[in-house]
C-alpha cells in the first residue's frame, strides 16, 4: 500500500469510528444490563425461590447502574487534572501505579467505594421487588459481584 492509500484508510477508519463507537457503546451497555438482570432473575427466581417480573429487575439494575455513572463523573476532573487514567476510589489507590499489572492490584481495584454502594442499592431494590429480607438480597448481589471479581481476575490472569 502506498502512503496515500494508508492515509485514506486511516481517515475512513476515523470517520467510521466516530459513528460506530458511541452506537456500539450503547448497544454493549444495553446487552450488559439485560445480562445482569437475567442473572439476577435466575438466582432470585430459580435458586432463591422468589418470583418477580424481568422488567422490575431490569429497573433495579438500571437504576443501581447510575451509581457507576456518578463514579465516572466524579473521576473525570481528577483524571484530567492528573493527566492519567490511573485514578481510583478503590483500595488500589494505596498502591503504586507500577504495580498495576499485579494480581493484588487488580483484586484491590475491584474493591471500590462506588461498587460497594451499587451492591447495597441493588440489594435493597432486589429485596423490595422479591419481598426478601435486605440481608438476603444484599448477600445475593454481593455473592454475584464476588463471582464476577473471580471470573474477571481469572480472565485478566489468562490474557
Amino acid at each position: 500500500m502506498s502512503d496515500e492509500e494508508i492515509e485514506r484508510a486511516v481517515e475512513m477508519g476515523e470517520k467510521v469510528g466516530k459513528l460506530v463507537g458511541p452506537i456500539s457503546g450503547g448497544v454493549v451497555t444495553i446487552i450488559f444490563l439485560l445480562l445482569i438482570s437475567g442473572i439476577f432473575m435466575f438466582v432470585g427466581n430459580i435458586i432463591l425461590g422468589g418470583k418477580t417480573a424481568f422488567k422490575k429487575l431490569l429497573s433495579v439494575v438500571c437504576y443501581s447502574s447510575l451509581i457507576g455513572s456518578l463514579n465516572s463523573i466524579i473521576l473525570l476532573p481528577m483524571i484530567l487534572s492528573k493527566k492519567t487514567m490511573e485514578v481510583h476510589f478503590s483500595l488500589a489507590a494505596f498502591m503504586s501505579a507500577d504495580a498495576s499489572e499485579t494480581f493484588l492490584y487488580q483484586l484491590l481495584n475491584k474493591i471500590d467505594l462506588f461498587a460497594f454502594w451499587q451492591i447495597v442499592v441493588a440489594g435493597i431494590g432486589v429485596a423490595v421487588i422479591y419481598k426478601f429480607t435486605t440481608k438476603k438480597s444484599i448477600a445475593m448481589v454481593a455473592s454475584l459481584y464476588i463471582i464476577y471479581m473471580i471470573v474477571s481476575l481469572a480472565w485478566t490472569s489468562i490474557f
